[in-house]
C-alpha cells in the first residue's frame, strides 16, 4: 500500500499543497510527506509474495473502483524503482 501511495501521490506542480510523498531509507517523523522504512519494506515485498487472497482482492476493488494497483500485477516493479536506494547498504 505505501509503494502504492508513493508513486501514486505525485503532488501538484501547480501549487495545491498536495504532498510530494517519497519513502525513504529512514524512519520518518509526524507531519513530514516521506514514509519510511523504504529498505524494510523492499525485504517485506521480497519475503512475503503477492498471495492468491490478495490477487482475488485486488480484482474486487478493480471491478468497484476501475483502479489498479501495479504492485499486485507487477511485484517485481518495487525492486526496479527502489532496488538501487537499498543494493548499496
Amino acid at each position: 500500500m505505501l509503494m502504492y501511495v508513493a508513486v501514486r501521490y505525485e503532488g501538484d506542480p501547480a501549487g495545491d499543497k498536495t504532498p510530494n510523498l517519497e519513502l525513504v531509507s529512514r524512519v520518518t517523523r509526524d507531519g513530514e510527506p516521506n514514509l519510511g522504512n523504504l529498505c524494510v519494506l523492499l525485504r517485506w515485498n521480497q519475503t512475503f509474495p503477492v498471495t492468491q487472497q490478495e490477487r482475488d482482492r485486488h480484482a474486487t476493488v478493480v471491478r468497484r473502483q476501475g483502479n489498479r494497483n501495479p504492485f499486485i500485477d507487477r511485484p517485481d516493479l518495487a525492486q526496479r524503482i527502489w532496488g538501487r536506494e537499498c543494493s548499496a547498504r
